[in-house]
């Protein structure tokens, strides 16, 4: 059996574009790659020198639409799920990871990693991983939702417990809805993983 390498891109958005829509594509990446990027400059330095560089990445992603973007940001920085994730000593966005499953190499990117520290370096080996989302309908179902993440959730959940964590726990943000039952905060979709369950 020839091992392959796998690449791990859920994508920025919440719900996919048709193919026949190249322009309309290349504009949701473009505006989901600023959210990444505006979410990766606050996990760094703050939320001030994020909103400080806010033209500037929306200039280098050639975004339209700056209230859309401004909007789903504010709602980033306003939600609990950002005050949960900077509990966490150790604070890393956009982390790559390769995970061997059989003859196969899963390869990918953490929007946001968060745990008290390295396996070796931490007595909590818990990690709690955000995943930023673009898009999606308000419409949408809680099942309809926890099922339509779910195997983002196991493949990254794999990949984590991998290197020793013994539970990881996920938060998918839906940074365009809001949460119908907490104004202000968006939707939420969360997942748990104990490294027996996988």
């Amino acid at each position: 059996i020839s091992e392959h390498a796998v690449a791990i891109d859920f994508g920025n958005g919440d719900q996919p574009v048709p193919k026949a829509d190249a322009a309309d594509r290349d504009k949701a990446t473009d505006f989901g790659g600023a959210l990444h990027r505006l979410c990766q400059l606050d996990a760094m330095a703050g939320a001030d020198v994020a909103s400080a560089r806010f033209d500037a990445v929306a200039d280098a992603y050639k975004v339209g639409d700056r209230g859309r973007l401004r909007s789903a940001f504010r709602r980033w920085l306003a939600s609990d799920v950002r005050r949960e994730a900077r509990d966490h000593i150790w604070v890393q966005p956009e982390l790559p990871f390769q995970a061997r499953m059989g003859a196969v190499t899963l390869q990918g990117e953490i929007d946001l990693f968060c745990a008290e520290g390295p396996v070796a370096e931490s007595a909590d080996t818990r990690a709690f991983v955000v995943d930023y989302k673009t898009g999606g309908h308000p419409q949408e179902t809680a099942g309809q939702l926890h099922a339509k993440h779910r195997l983002q959730a196991l493949c990254y959940a794999y990949a984590v417990l991998q290197q020793g964590f013994s539970e990881v726990s996920f938060a998918f943000v839906r940074v365009e809805q809001e949460d119908p039952l907490k104004p202000g905060q968006p939707q939420v979709v969360r997942y748990r993983f104990r490294k027996r369950s996988i």
